[in-house]
C-alpha cells in the first residue's frame, strides 16, 4: 500500500479507531480489464471525529496497537445519509 490512501469508514465502535475500507482498481493484463479491489484498514481516530460513511485520508505512521498501524490525516468529505429500512436496521447511502 502507498504511504498514503483515501477510503470510506465503514466502522467506528472502538475507542479512538475507525475502520476504513480502501478500494482500488487492478489491471488484469490477460484480459485487459479492471476489478475492485478492498481492503479494510484500522487507522488512529485522536479524537473520535469519524462517523460511518465519511471519506478520509489515512497515512502510515509507526505501529500504535496490534491492529493500528495508520492514522487519519484528514476527513475530506463528511458521510451519508442514514436511512432506516423497511427491516428495522440502519442503512447508509453513499454517493
Amino acid at each position: 500500500m502507498p504511504a498514503t490512501s483515501v477510503g470510506r469508514v465503514i466502522g467506528t465502535s472502538m475507542q479512538k479507531t475507525a475502520k476504513v475500507q480502501v478500494v482500488r482498481a487492478v489491471l488484469n493484463p490477460r484480459v485487459n480489464k479492471f476489478y475492485k479491489r478492498k481492503n479494510t484498514i484500522f487507522a488512529h481516530d485522536e479524537g473520535s471525529k469519524c462517523q460511518i460513511g465519511d471519506l478520509v485520508r489515512v497515512g502510515e505512521s509507526p505501529q500504535i496497537s496490534k491492529i493500528k498501524h495508520f492514522k487519519v490525516l484528514e476527513i475530506l468529505e463528511k458521510g451519508g445519509s442514514k436511512v432506516l429500512s423497511n427491516t428495522g436496521k440502519a442503512v447508509y447511502q453513499f454517493d
